[in-house]
């Protein structure tokens, strides 16, 4: 999705409230806080590197340094109190860059404040040195937060930036800025609602009524306390429950895959209220489904009482929830609610509904985002608190482990921890770019050293082959790095055999958190951070340890910016202080700080989750001959030599039957260059194994990937040009179980590739 293409998106669902964020119209708009040197000024035409859509001009510093602000009223803006405390998310960006002659600093400020005037959550860079280039060009980079998740009260909203030029020189030679914006995400009244009759002014247009008991469904033209964006009339239930719903099919709502596929948020509303003299109960059900309609995320109240008032008072209530950083694949949404009488009385006493609504708010696209997530850190800093863990082999850091991950192009360095797990195998958790690389593949190897301090080494080391390093089937195909630049299942592990080693047993407990712990939980990053060396520059491989707390969370994240962490940490265990709960993995750190842009600021962890918590589980159940296969699927990676894709019909032999091609899940129009698509061959492999399909039975079986001549009307077969494999990758119960790098070109004279399954389990 384009820039201009989401501008106009936006503009619907977002409202701009910065005056003057371009200086188009001088300093109009700004309170000067401070003006050093030869003070403010404005220029005409930002560098050519800065978007049009940031401005044609923009504010330069001079020496000293100058500073200017603006302070948002939300409610004079317009915005309703009530509206404002469900946190709608905000958008802050500002564009700023350096001159190639001159060294300059910038500083930004954004301070979400209460009525009262205290900060709810912030957004402070700190003195960052602005990019510059040689040539007289000007590097443009943005900054942008996105907040949400931060609670209600916020009221008014903060803005300052400024800059300065390093080297005194008089005129103006300090930072440049352009384009401040401060969005905020309207109401959903002011948004495209994607039920119809949403509050029962065209009677039960548009519903599916899934039951009417007692008297049934009917409207009234009533809503009187509920706000009038929700509509001036509403559904009512009587005794006996009556359910209705509505399933809202995206892409032909007008929304792309590519977009769907980077988890918009998706708002769900509905206005609920009873009767002063009658009890009642509500429900709302919505669930996000994929193409088949299964299950992918749910959110329900459960059966509640209705608000109950005298005086034949109607005090209407949200009810609502926004869906974020959910699994890809989403393409329907179910809108289910319903009501009851709960004291059986003849007609229309259960109760009351109005104002459904279910709206997607499309984020800006990833080239704009550099700071992908639900949320991102709330402060900024840039202070090294480490403290270096000696000695190591105690509990907890005795289950911390210093990886070495060789490839056939070098050797690098990573983080990762024991997990307490039965039985025979021991796994030693860590990032999944550790164990999975778009370019390398998988690692030759990886060599394990728990608790390593320096020279010592507490325990002995395991080096791990090919085949007992696992990385998340999910990171594997996020890895793409085209619409998901920050992959969500950024999870793998080392699997060594517990009668190998002597490592002490036991290991860190996998923890899933809820949101309210994750909310006041103090945490613990250690492992082994590849700037700390020795005197001639060499890896210290020494174990460093930082305490802070968790600034935002989402789904399958959270993020700690007070946490300083380096390259090396990835895998780290992030755990509880003073426990051996690991509550998320780490897998990124904090930019230099010379960074304005170009990677999230502070850490962010993969949360561990039930599903983290059940993979976990499953890597330590290696797969013997005689394990019942219950999920296949398959992972066809594309090289990224020109030209390499296709749109080719594939057909997939595998374990002696033809799974053909299944054109929802298999190839089709999917192929493009550099490539990596995962399809789940399970419900397949049930239909030709009846009977099961076991691990013996793919052990030395031969696979078939074969392109198909497709038969064009009037045209006679077509053959869309050749096509580069460039990995194949197999997974069984979720473990990797073959893989093999082939960098063959399929095409007209050789359109098959043939494999076989060597490993064993």
């Amino acid at each position: 999705m384009s820039e201009a293409a989401w501008q106009m998106a936006i503009e619907d669902v977002f409202r701009e409230l910065i005056v003057n964020g371009d200086a188009s119209q001088g300093m109009t708009g700004w309170t000067i806080e401070s003006s050093p040197g030869n003070g403010w000024s404005t220029e005409d035409g930002p560098g050519e590197s800065c978007p049009e859509t940031a401005g044609k001009t923009n504010f330069v510093s001079s020496f000293g340094w100058a500073k200017k602000s603006q302070l948002i009223d939300l409610v004079a803006a317009g915005f309703d109190p009530n509206y404002l405390d469900t946190a709608p998310r905000i958008y802050v960006s500002d564009w700023v860059c350096g001159r190639c002659d001159a060294p300059s600093s910038y500083e930004l400020r954004v301070e979400l404040r209460d009525a009262q005037g205290n900060v709810i959550k912030s957004l402070v860079t700190n003195e960052l040195d602005t990019p510059r280039a040689g040539g007289w060009t000007y590097p443009w980079r943005r900054i942008l937060r996105d907040f949400h998740r931060y609670g209600p009260g916020v009221r008014f909203i903060y803005f300052e930036h400024g800059g300065t030029d390093r080297v005194n020189w008089s005129g103006w030679y300090g930072a440049k800025m352009t384009g401040a914006s401060v969005k905020v995400a309207t109401a959903p009244s002011h948004h495209r609602n994607l039920l119809q009759n949403p509050d029962g002014a065209n009677g039960m247009t548009g519903w599916t009524v899934l039951s009417s008991g007692g008297n049934g469904w009917s409207t009234e033209n009533v809503a009187w306390s509920c706000p009038s964006s929700a509509g001036q009339s509403n559904f009512v239930t009587s005794w006996g429950w009556s359910r209705k719903q509505q399933i809202v099919d995206l892409v032909a709502a007008g929304f792309t895959a590519e977009q769907l596929d980077q988890s918009p948020d998706i708002r769900i509303e509905d206005w609920m209220c009873g009767r002063s003299d009658s009890g009642s109960k509500y429900y709302l059900t919505v669930n996000l489904l994929d193409v088949n309609h299964t299950v992918i995320e749910s959110f329900t109240t459960g059966e509640v009482s209705t608000p109950l008032l005298p005086n034949y008072a109607y005090p209407f209530s949200r009810v609502g929830t926004t869906f974020i950083d959910y699994p890809t694949g989403v393409r329907f949404v179910s809108f289910e609610h319903g009501g009851v009488d709960t004291n059986g009385w003849q007609g229309w006493y259960g109760a009351k509904m109005t104002g459904a609504y279910v709206g997607v708010v499309l984020p800006p696209p990833h080239s704009m985002l550099p700071m992908v997530g639900a949320d991102v850190p709330s402060t900024i800093t840039v202070v090294d608190n480490r403290v270096r863990v000696s000695p190591t082999d105690v509990m907890p850091t005795k289950w911390i482990c210093d990886l070495v991950i060789e490839y056939q192009s070098g050797r690098y360095s990573g983080s990762g921890w024991l997990v307490a797990t039965p039985g025979p195998f021991a796994v030693v958790v860590t990032a999944g770019h550790n164990a999975f690389d778009k370019k390398l593949g998988f690692p030759k190897s990886i060599t394990v050293y728990p608790a390593r301090d320096g020279s010592v080494q507490p325990y002995a080391s395991y080096t791990a082959r090919a085949n007992s390093i696992q990385a998340n089937i999910r990171y594997l195909v996020d890895a793409n790095g085209g619409v998901i630049k920050y992959p969500l299942h950024d999870l793998g592990a080392v699997i060594v055999p517990k009668s190998a080693v002597d490592w002490g047993g036991t290991g860190f407990t996998a923890t899933v958190a809820t949101d309210d712990e994750l909310r006041t939980t103090s945490l613990t990053v250690a492992g082994y951070p590849g700037d700390k060396t020795n005197p001639d520059g060499s890896p210290s491989h020494t174990m460093w340890t930082a305490n802070g707390p968790i600034d935002s969370f989402s789904r399958t994240s959270f993020w700690y910016p007070a946490i300083y962490t380096w390259p090396g940490n990835s895998g780290s265990p992030v755990y509880k202080v003073g426990t051996q709960q690991v509550l998320g993995v780490h897998v990124q750190g904090l930019p230099e700080p010379s960074a304005i842009v170009g990677s999230p600021f502070g850490g962010k962890a993969t949360r561990i989750t039930a599903e983290v918590a059940s993979t976990i589980v499953a890597w330590a159940t290696p797969l013997t001959a005689d394990t019942r296969i219950t999920s296949l699927e398959l992972i066809v990676q594309t090289g990224d030599d020109f030209g390499a894709g296709t749109n080719d019909t594939i057909n997939v032999k595998l374990a002696g039957k033809d799974f053909g091609n299944p054109d929802d899940t298999f190839f089709k129009d999917r192929s493009e260059r550099d490539q990596i698509d995962g399809y789940d061959l399970t419900d397949k492999m049930n239909l030709l194994f009846p009977n099961g399909l076991f691990v013996r039975d793919l052990v030395g079986s031969q696979y078939t990937i074969a392109r198909v001549f497709e038969m064009l009307s009037g045209w006679g077969y077509w053959f869309y040009g050749d096509w580069e494999v460039h990995s194949v990758f197999l997974y069984v119960n979720g473990q990797r179980f073959h893989a093999r790098r082939y960098n063959q070109w399929l095409d007209v004279v050789k359109p098959a590739l043939v494999g076989r399954i060597t490993e064993t389990p």
